[in-house]
């Protein structure tokens, strides 16, 4: 599994927070999965609408485009 953390994506094992990081503080995050089947994620842009959507709502700014994250 990865996450993305600090404009990375990285292996899920390695992913450490420092305690007073405002996503453990406040839970300031955008928190979602996205189904795949061998490899091909589901419903790609229904979820990245969803995203971004939760992500204004959140005030959170996301520096990446959808052509960005989907590569």
């Amino acid at each position: 599994m990865k996450a993305y953390f600090n404009d990375h994506f990285i292996n899920n094992p390695e992913l450490k927070l420092h305690v007073a990081d405002l996503s453990m503080q406040r839970g300031y995050a955008i928190f979602d999965f996205l189904r795949t089947i061998k490899n091909v994620p589901l419903f790609l842009n229904d979820h990245l609408d969803r995203f971004y959507h939760s992500a204004t709502a959140m005030h959170l700014s996301v520096k990446q485009s959808r052509e960005e994250l989907t590569g």
